[in-house]
């Protein structure tokens, strides 16, 4: 419904990644610390997998090993640079209709640990979504808040 909602008001979303086996995400990791060593030749095997686990989740710790998460794109578009489509503001202002929130957020890194991407979403239903929004935190923020 969302993707064809989006579509609807002349925007085009692409998933490119959704659910992920345990396979995915360790060959994912794996190269994300292969790129981080060879980025920095001076780190540590594990101060490159502490580097490499900011930028993709540690595998057994993936919202999309959960099956929650969805990451979009643009064709032709980098990952670094989604946050300037029309697609990622579709998404910001319309993903919790849905029941998806954005979780990793630039006020949000101290608490997650991952680098904020504007591409991921997760899904925790339409009531939380619009309890999230209505608050105007976070996800990480009024989880945070919820456990208290």
């Amino acid at each position: 419904k969302l993707l064809k909602d989006a579509k609807q008001d002349g925007v085009t979303l692409y998933v490119i990644s959704a659910y992920r086996a345990m396979s995915k995400q360790i060959s994912l990791y794996d190269a994300e610390v292969a790129r981080q060593k060879s980025a920095h030749p001076e780190y540590s095997d594990e101060q490159a997998k502490a580097a490499a686990g900011k930028n993709v989740a540690i595998p057994g710790t993936s919202e999309h090993q959960l099956g929650l998460a969805i990451d979009f794109t643009v064709p032709g578009i980098l990952h670094d640079d989604f946050h300037l489509t029309e697609q990622s503001t579709w998404l910001k202002n319309n993903a919790w209709k849905y029941g998806f929130v954005r979780t990793y957020t630039e006020s949000d890194e101290e608490i997650t640990g991952q680098k904020a991407s504007d591409t991921h979403y997760r899904y925790v239903g339409q009531e939380l979504a619009r309890m999230i929004h209505d608050s105007g935190s976070t996800f990480a923020k009024y989880a945070m808040i919820a456990m208290k």
